[in-house]
Formats: structure tokens, sequence, C-alpha cells
């Protein structure tokens, strides 16, 4: 998965590149203050539902006690 946002008064671009196998939600929020505006763009292995609402949809995650994960991912 890619995605990118650019600025061009600031000629300024982001992208990032990650699997979305193991990253497998995609977030935007947004800040909009009196004279800024923020936005996240965040790749994610959960919703913003909590833990309560993964599991109820069947989509909580778990790692092993031990365990490990690689979530590989490139910025340009």
């Amino acid at each position: 998965v890619t995605f990118s946002v650019s600025n061009s008064e600031i000629h300024t671009r982001l992208k990032i590149t990650y699997d979305g196998n193991v990253l497998d939600h995609f977030i935007q929020w947004k800040m909009y203050g009196k004279g800024e505006y923020v936005t996240g763009l965040e790749s994610a292995n959960a919703t913003i539902d909590g833990r309560d609402g993964a599991r109820r949809n069947g989509s909580l995650k778990f790692l092993p006690a031990g365990g490990t994960a690689t979530m590989p991912f490139t910025i340009e």
C-alpha cells in the first residue's frame, strides 16, 4: 500500500509504502484549529474502536508472550 501527501505551497511531499497484509487498517484524522490545520495518515494493525470493539468485530490481534512482529515500511 502506498499513500502520499503534498503541499505545493511549500514544495513538500511525503510518500509512505507499507505491507497492507500486516498493517491492514488505514486511519486518517484531522484537527482544525484557528489558523492551523493538522492531518494524520496512519497505517495500523487495529481500528480506532479500541480492544472491546475489535473483540466484538473479530479483528483483535494477539502477539504471544515472547513473540515478535515485523512491520516494514519506506518513507520518501
